[in-house]
């Protein structure tokens, strides 16, 4: 039986090298494009300025609402009876046509 030792060899450590540089080059795609890659922590900055900036419009509009909710409040005035009665907690005031 003939044996081909030389081509073998060349054969083998071909396929080491391709073998590694397929590892590396799955890992180095990864690093890239994978949920935790370079490319992923550019989105991540760029979600966390777009919210940051929701927040701040939120936070304004939420500091102005209590003054335009004071605006369009007034107090109950109740002009059925002049006795004098309570209804939920407010005193029953007669109104002057």
């Amino acid at each position: 039986m003939v044996t081909r030792r030389r081509l073998r060899s060349v054969l083998t450590a071909l396929g080491l090298y391709l073998a590694a540089a397929l590892l590396v080059g799955y890992f180095g795609v990864n690093a890239f494009t994978g949920d935790y890659g370079l490319n992923a922590r550019q989105n991540i900055d760029q979600q966390i300025a777009k919210l940051s900036g929701e927040l701040a419009a939120v936070k304004t509009c939420s500091t102005s609402a209590p003054a335009r909710c004071s605006i369009m409040w007034t107090p109950m005035t109740w002009c059925s009876s002049s006795s004098g009665q309570t209804l939920g907690g407010h005193k029953r005031q007669r109104v002057q046509p």
